[in-house]
């Protein structure tokens, strides 16, 4: 079963997941898809449910002269290491810090977090 849609505009009834997962998205969108993404998942999240989202940590551009951001990352599961990439436009920049506050905003609240330089892993709960 394959099924593609907007994140932005879910087609899912209200509080159809227990998890949901944005994994190295959030880099790719404009603040306010991001918004729009966030208040989607929310809505289609139960009461508890998780909210998991690995991301990267794009810095300011200040003087820099590239036109993209890409980082190397190395992704360890369960028996397997992989090695992967992630770039896009430099446009914006996005942290750990910027995603918690508009998870914040949008009604989660964060559980776990984990970082390196370059990326991260947070968790939300949807609560009551």
């Amino acid at each position: 079963l394959k099924i593609v849609m907007d994140a932005t505009s879910m087609q899912f009834l209200d509080e159809t997941f227990d998890c949901a997962t944005l994994f190295y998205t959030l880099l790719y969108t404009s603040p306010e898809e991001k918004r729009s993404i966030l208040a989607e998942t929310y809505r289609v999240l139960q009461t508890g449910g998780e909210l998991h989202i690995w991301d990267v940590t794009i810095p300011p551009r200040g003087d820099m002269k590239e036109d993209l951001y890409a980082v190397r990352l190395s992704v360890t599961i369960p028996g397997k290491i992989i090695s992967t990439g992630y770039g896009s436009y430099w446009t914006q920049s996005q942290d750990a810090a910027s995603i918690k506050e508009l998870c914040a905003s949008e009604g989660f609240d964060l559980v776990d977090e984990e970082s390196t330089s370059n990326s991260y892993h947070l968790t939300f709960r949807k609560m009551p």
